[in-house]
């Protein structure tokens, strides 16, 4: 979890200005691709050493709960779809209002990056993004099922798959 912040992340729920907080974020991703989309989107090229990037994976410990972005909240709320995909800086100013109003753990919502189109072999969260919150500190495990650097010769096939589908680079 970070609790520096605000950075320049869609959904941080850290106010100005950019200090450590009581707050925390953790970015998450339903999948492999989705998460590597997200990661590497600025610079649409998969930097496999450079600032030594790991990937973790997790299963939860207990249920959380999560508000749903994907769904029809963010137009009953006042918002639209654009809140995942618009103008960052509106979307912190949403997820701090929904941490300090809302008893959740964290937001789902669409990735504007990796589209929610499956292939026959995505899991069935892809497409989807996780901004967990510190309320879901307690459901986090004390270990990752998988934790590698993206340097690991092991993930060449995966991250190849991605860059190709994503039109991304792919850099040793």
């Amino acid at each position: 979890m970070r609790r520096f912040g605000p950075t320049n992340a869609r959904f941080d729920p850290h106010g100005d200005p950019l200090h450590d907080q009581d707050r925390a974020v953790l970015y998450t991703a339903g999948s492999l691709a989705t998460a590597l989309a997200e990661a590497f989107s600025a610079t649409r090229v998969i930097e496999r050493s450079r600032d030594d990037p790991w990937l973790a994976s997790f299963a939860l410990a207990e249920p959380i709960r999560l508000l749903d972005l994907a769904g029809d909240w963010p137009t009953r709320a006042g918002a639209s779809q654009a809140i995942s995909s618009g103008r960052k800086d509106i979307a912190r100013l949403w997820a701090q209002a929904v941490y300090e109003e809302y008893d959740v753990d964290g937001i789902l919502y669409p990735s504007s990056i990796s589209g929610r189109r499956r292939r026959r072999n995505d899991p069935p969260m892809h497409g989807l993004a996780f901004a967990l919150f510190d309320g879901a500190t307690p459901a986090l495990p004390a270990h990752p099922l998988m934790h590698l650097p993206l340097s690991h010769p092991g993930l060449d096939a995966a991250l190849g798959e991605v860059a190709e589908r994503y039109g991304y680079g792919l850099v040793s």
